[in-house]
C-alpha cells in the first residue's frame, strides 16, 4: 500500500512538468520590385527535395552523414514551399507570369532544394543554401541550367540567428538567379 502515495507523488510530479514551447521562425526577405524586359511568358515552378525538406522541421548538420531535426522549433513553411514562393515572387510581374499548374506553352523552372540547414563545423555555424536550377522552353530545349550555393556565417548556433542568416542566403540566392532567367527568355528563339 505504501507504492500508492509514491505513484500518486510521480504522477502529480509528471504532471506538473510541461514540454517546451514550440517556437516558430520565419524567414524575412525585403521586396523588391525590379523592371524586367522579356517577352510574354508562363513559368511554371516545380520544387524538389529531399523529404526532410519538404516539412516544416528545422535541420541542422555537424557531420555530411547526418542531419539533425530540432524537437521544438519549426519553419513557419516547409523549406521547399519557402524557396518556391521567394522565386515566383521574384519572377512574377510584367510580362512573366508564375504558376504551379503545367501548360503546354510554358517553360518550366525545376528546383531542387538540396540543402536549407545550419551547418556546424571547426567550432563556427553556417546558414547553408543550396539548389539547382533548371528552365527549359515549352519544347523541351534547356535555356539555363546552374547551382546557387550560400553560406552565410551565423555570429551563434541559435534559430534566429538561422532565420537571419537564411533570409539573408535566399535573398542572395534570388538576386543571382532571376536575371539568368531573364537573360535566358530573352535569348529564347
Amino acid at each position: 500500500m505504501r507504492s500508492i502515495p509514491a505513484l500518486m507523488l510521480c504522477l502529480l510530479m509528471l504532471a506538473a512538468c510541461s514540454a517546451p514551447a514550440t517556437k516558430i521562425y520565419s524567414l524575412h526577405l525585403p521586396e523588391e520590385k525590379v523592371q524586367m524586359t522579356t517577352p510574354d511568358t508562363i513559368i511554371v515552378i516545380q520544387a524538389l527535395s529531399p523529404r526532410y525538406l519538404a516539412q516544416p522541421y528545422i535541420a541542422y548538420r555537424s557531420s555530411p552523414y547526418q542531419v539533425d531535426i530540432a524537437q521544438y522549433s519549426k519553419w513557419d513553411a516547409a523549406p521547399v514551399d519557402t524557396v518556391r514562393d521567394n522565386l515566383r515572387d521574384a519572377l512574377a510581374g510584367g510580362s512573366i507570369r508564375t504558376t504551379t499548374a503545367f501548360s503546354g506553352d510554358a517553360c518550366l523552372l525545376k528546383v531542387t532544394l538540396k540543402h536549407f540547414e545550419r551547418l556546424d563545423r571547426n567550432g563556427e555555424s553556417f546558414g547553408n543554401l543550396i539548389f539547382d536550377a533548371e528552365l527549359t522552353s515549352p519544347e523541351g530545349k534547356e535555356l539555363l541550367r546552374t547551382t546557387i550555393a550560400r553560406l552565410v556565417r551565423l555570429p551563434d548556433r541559435t534559430f534566429l540567428s538561422l532565420a537571419q542568416g537564411m533570409s539573408q542566403a535566399l535573398t542572395e540566392a534570388v538576386k543571382e538567379l532571376r536575371p539568368q532567367i531573364i537573360a535566358s527568355l530573352v535569348q529564347k528563339p
